[in-house]
């Protein structure tokens, strides 16, 4: 009789943690740039792609935003050689390239519509994953 409700109590306990699992969501924190955060985990561009793979509009989402957040990388690394080259020189003692300085301070600017664009398609593609998973 005491192993019976032994067994009992176990069962009782475990049907109610059971039931109290939810799926995990993905959170968008906003601050002077947005994060996606998924169980207190800080997540990439790759990591959310991964994750909506299951959701197709959540994923079709977030691979636009992912091209957009690629091309918006290539544009800020090299205006960010570009910029820093010239100024390698200037504090070198050299003859520095400004035009080029220029040049690269422009593919900075440039990169801004892209990354807001990364972030815009991201944070519609949480919503749809979480919407999904809440049903």
């Amino acid at each position: 009789m005491r192993m019976v409700i032994i067994l009992c109590l176990f069962f009782i306990t475990n049907l109610s943690a059971i039931a109290q699992y939810q799926q995990d969501t993905i959170r968008v924190v906003k601050g002077f740039s947005t994060f996606y955060t998924r169980n207190n985990q800080l997540l990439t561009a790759r990591d959310l792609l991964e994750i909506t793979k299951p959701n197709t509009a959540a994923y079709k989402e977030m691979r636009i935003g992912k091209s957009n957040k690629n091309f918006a990388t290539i544009l800020v690394l090299t205006g960010g050689f570009m910029i820093g080259l010239p100024l390698g020189a200037a504090l070198a003692g050299g003859d520095p390239n400004w035009p080029l300085a220029a040049i690269g301070s422009g593919l900075f600017v440039l990169s801004l519509p892209f990354s807001a664009s990364y972030n815009k398609h991201a944070t519609k593609a949480v919503r749809l994953y979480n919407a999904d998973i809440g049903n």
